[in-house]
């Protein structure tokens, strides 16, 4: 943990108080999402307060878990509270998913204490007027004879499928318009239904963690061994010959090996980065953070790597993680605007842009997206990347090669947005695309190609 975790943990202890049980920071986390536009990850790792290692699996879990179900969790308070779910007060929604979630899905925790546990969350975070009616509204699902009924399944009605699958209907929408399309483009026969409802599903699953071997220095199976001798189960991705698949997920970076023999990147982005694989440097790597891509360069043997990001926090990370790799000396690190015109000089063999995006493709692992984006977002994103997009064009050496990356699966940042520039840029030519939507439900959604440059 870091020092500011132990010293919130010691403030409590000097203070004479008990420190917040998991519950209660779970609450926290989870209304911060909403309040404040936070991201799940970040708040698991910096909220500061010192747990054990099965209270922060449980917390974990309780945070993951309402936010992948919210929809599905909604309904059942809305029926049990009898009211809209917009009547309620932000800390008591959140704290009423979070019991409803306990009690639906954890099994292995008994009613009361999940009701117990929650009652209090709610008194300690300032909502000690509502204890009441959480605790009725959860016993009301706690009680199998009056718990709310989820109505049949109907795959043809978009609400329907939202429903049973916990996603906007927006969001739904947009899969069947990528199935659409999909069907049509390969003339396959594809069951629009039961597909869009299929990954809608698999989004509410929790992703398998994902190691890439550093190939150059090991092979897969000196690390599978490696990881079974420590009695991890581990199994060989499908797709990539670099990656491996953990059944469970934990302190990934505490694993003898992290970063200096494998590091964490799906099997999608693993997958996509291949695209790169023939080409060779100089290379330019641009929104390079958090430099799982620029290691996976690395790995293919490109050399030199420039990478480029904007943010310095995410540059230093950037840094820290070849330092941890031991890869330091092979990148040089640069803080620029990729938007601007002119943001560094000379040309590059071949250029890599892991392009700003929504992040659609991403659900599994970062399941409050599914709440976060909107439809207006698609058209944000897509103005961002067309300037990255035009500014790295005229970086690519003759012959050389630009790979375009976004982990979505809206069209507008992937097929679309590649047309688009292709009209705009007729010197290039696509090569080469992978798109992993149709395996959304075992991987992520990445979208990638290869434009050559021939004039």
């Amino acid at each position: 943990m870091t020092s500011k975790t132990s010293k919130n943990s010691n403030t409590f202890a000097k203070n004479g108080k008990h420190p917040p049980n998991v519950r209660q920071v779970a609450l926290q986390i989870l209304v911060r999402i909403d309040r404040d536009d936070a991201y799940l990850d970040r708040l698991l790792t910096h909220m500061g307060v010192s747990f054990k290692e099965e209270d922060n699996a449980l917390m974990t879990e309780l945070c993951y878990g309402v936010l992948r179900h919210r929809l599905l969790l909604d309904y059942y308070i809305s029926k049990a509270g009898e009211r809209a779910i917009a009547k309620f007060d932000p800390i008591v929604l959140q704290a009423l998913r979070l019991g409803v979630y306990q009690l639906y899905y954890l099994d292995r925790l008994p009613d009361y204490a999940c009701v117990a546990e929650t009652v209090e969350a709610v008194k300690k975070n300032q909502r000690r007027y509502a204890a009441g009616l959480v605790n009725a509204i959860l016993r009301r699902c706690a009680d199998t004879s009056k718990r709310p009924a989820l109505p049949a399944l109907d795959l043809s009605s978009l609400e329907s499928q939202s429903l049973h699958s916990a996603c906007p209907v927006w969001l739904i929408e947009k899969l069947q318009q990528k199935l659409s399309a999909l069907k049509t483009k390969t003339d396959q026969t594809i069951d629009l239904f039961q597909n869009c409802y299929a990954i809608a599903q698999a989004w509410q699953q929790r992703a398998s963690p994902t190691l890439r071997v550093w190939t150059h220095r090991h092979t897969r199976e000196q690390v599978l061994k490696s990881l079974h001798d420590l009695g991890i189960e581990a199994r060989p991705t499908t797709y990539s010959k670099a990656g491996i698949i953990l059944k469970k997920s934990g302190h990934i970076g505490h694993l003898p090996g992290f970063l200096t023999t494998f590091f964490m990147q799906d099997e999608a982005a693993q997958r996509v980065i291949m695209l790169a694989a023939q080409e060779q440097g100089p290379t330019l790597d641009v929104c390079a953070a958090p430099g799982g891509k620029t290691m996976a360069l690395i790995d293919l043997g490109h050399t030199p790597i420039t990478a480029v990001e904007l943010h310095p926090q995410r540059l230093q990370l950037i840094a820290d993680n070849l330092k941890l790799a031991k890869q330091e000396q092979t990148v040089t690190l640069i803080q620029e605007d990729a938007t601007k015109s002119g943001f560094i000089k000379g040309t590059y063999q071949t250029v890599v842009i892991d392009a700003p995006c929504t992040g659609s493709g991403t659900f599994k692992r970062h399941p409050e997206l599914k709440w976060k984006l909107k439809p207006q977002d698609i058209l944000r994103m897509q103005a961002i990347q067309i300037q990255i997009l035009d500014t790295c064009a005229p970086l690519v050496a003759l012959g050389g090669a630009l790979i375009y990356i976004v982990c979505s699966f809206f069209d507008e940042e992937g097929a679309a947005q590649v047309q688009a520039f292709l009209q705009r840029h007729h010197y290039f030519t696509l090569e080469d695309t992978i798109d992993t939507f149709t395996e959304m439900d075992c991987m992520d959604g990445f979208y990638g190609v290869r434009l050559r440059r021939h004039a």
